[in-house]
Formats: C-alpha cells, sequence, structure tokens
C-alpha cells in the first residue's frame, strides 16, 4: 500500500517520515517518500532501500527558520546556544540549520534541537518552550499568520535542488520490477500534474485540510516538475550528512538510485 489522498494530490503516506523505512523494509509498506538526506543516511548505513522517481524539489522559501517578532534572533548565527524545534532530529531539519548558522560564521554544533511534529510548533513557540522553529509548508503560512517572522531560508544555504524521493525496497524491485515502473510512472505524472494546475492543488488543499483558504494562496508550493532522479540530487548532500555526524563512515552513494 501506498497511501493516496487524491487523484490531484501528489502522493504521500500517512506516517512520520522515521517509520516510513523501516515500513517499507518490512513490507508492511511497497513504496514510501523521503527527503534525500533520509535516503542517504538510510543507504550509508546499508539498509536496502533504494531511490525510484523524485516527488519534489524544495524552494528556498518552502521551509524557513522562525522565530516571535520579539525575538533578539535577527541572524543565523544568533541561534547559537539557542533551542530551536524540528520535525525529526538527525535529519534535514537541524543539518540545514547547521548548515545556515555554519555559513554564517557560527558554531553549528551550539545550537540545541528538540522534536516536535510541525502542528506543534507555533505554540511552543509563542510559549517560550523554544526560541526557534524550523518549519516548511504549509506551516510557514500559518507561522506567518499567527506573527512569527522569517531568520532566513536555510535552503538558500544548503543547494537550490533540495529533492524529496520516492523509494521503495530492493527485494521489490528484484521481485516485481513491474510494479515499480508502474507505479513509478503514475507517481510521477501524479507530481507534474500538480507543477502543470497549482490552482487545482490549492484547491484540493481546501478539501483536505482545515487550513484557512486565505493562507492556502500564500502557501509556497515545491517544484513537482522533475520526471527522475540522479546522483547530483544527493551529491551536494553527503558533506553536510558526514560533516554534522548523521553517519559514522564516508558515503559511498553507489546504488542510492535505480538504474535502468
Amino acid at each position: 500500500p501506498f497511501y493516496v489522498n487524491d487523484a490531484t494530490l501528489p502522493i504521500t503516506t500517512n506516517r512520520e517520515e522515521p517509520a516510513i523505512i523501516p515500513g517499507v523494509l518490512s513490507g508492511d509498506l511497497q513504496f514510501g517518500s523521503g527527503n534525500a538526506i533520509s535516503l542517504i543516511v538510510a543507504h550509508a548505513t546499508d539498509l536496502p532501500v533504494v531511490g525510484v522517481a523524485p516527488s519534489n524539489v524544495a524552494g528556498a522559501d518552502t521551509c524557513q527558520i522562525m522565530v516571535t517578532p520579539d525575538s533578539p534572533i535577527t541572524e543565523a548565527d544568533d541561534l547559537v546556544s539557542q533551542t530551536v524545534a524540528v520535525n525529526t532530529l538527525n535529519n534535514l531539519g537541524d543539518v540545514s540549520v547547521r548548515a545556515a548558522v555554519e555559513a554564517e560564521g557560527g558554531d553549528a554544533s551550539a545550537v540545541n534541537f528538540v522534536e516536535l511534529g510541525f502542528p506543534e510548533m507555533q505554540g511552543a513557540l509563542e510559549r517560550g518552550d523554544v526560541d526557534a522553529i524550523w518549519t516548511c509548508e504549509p506551516f510557514v503560512a500559518v507561522s506567518r499568520d499567527a506573527g512569527a517572522v522569517s531568520v532566513i531560508s536555510p535552503y538558500d544555504v544548503m543547494t537550490s535542488d533540495l529533492i524529496s524521493t520516492i523509494f521503495t525496497s530492493e527485494e521489490l524491485i528484484t521481485s516485481n520490477p513491474d510494479l515499480v515502473d508502474r507505479f513509478t510512472e503514475a507517481a510521477v505524472r501524479s507530481f507534474n500534474y500538480s507543477d502543470e494546475y497549482p490552482d487545482v492543488f490549492r484547491e484540493s488543499l481546501s478539501r483536505h485540510t482545515d487550513i484557512d483558504p486565505e493562507l492556502i494562496s500564500q502557501i509556497e508550493l515545491a517544484d513537482w516538475s522533475r520526471t527522475e532522479l540522479t546522483m547530483e540530487d544527493f551529491e551536494g548532500l553527503v558533506g553536510y550528512v558526514e560533516r554534522f555526524g548523521l553517519v559514522e563512515d564516508e558515503v559511498d552513494l553507489t546504488g542510492i538510485i535505480r538504474e535502468d
């Protein structure tokens, strides 16, 4: 199974990302979706998952480091010794925050992180439980509407092509390559449709979420126009994964994506 919300929506799972890879490996799920760093870490730790298709490329503004309007934090290096909420520890959130701090000359190792779901982050920020949040659309629009302000778009620092992937197990590729081919084609067509018709996608959001319709028009959408994965999609991220300690050894990307 792979959970689909609507024919006009990009395919998505109903699980938190840390649970998706184990689900794919166990056979509970046939396909999963996750960011490129998740796939790099899984691959580097010899988990037999393979990228088979792109889902989207995150635009520079789709994720933001945000603070309260009266916060003394005005740039990335102000986050040193502060506490930042991310949705998953040791993944894209804290890596991109550390990259932004490092780019401004700050000590990236001195930022503190706590794990919170995106829907809980704005409340934690308002209560003062955290000093900043790393949040992504549509929650950027929600937090901005609640008064939060952006410090920086960390993807500007890392790469302009930070991709999310559809992946599956090596076992499924071997045992049922036709299924993988057909699913990959269908997924790419779904994503491309959303890219070609963004107004249809926004209308679907209004039917499938509780987001204020006025905010939906303000959401920065990702790029769903890609049709294939390339090694270059991962190569620019390996240095961050190694430098920030997400893996113990040097990463070899051989086999991370399905080869024809």
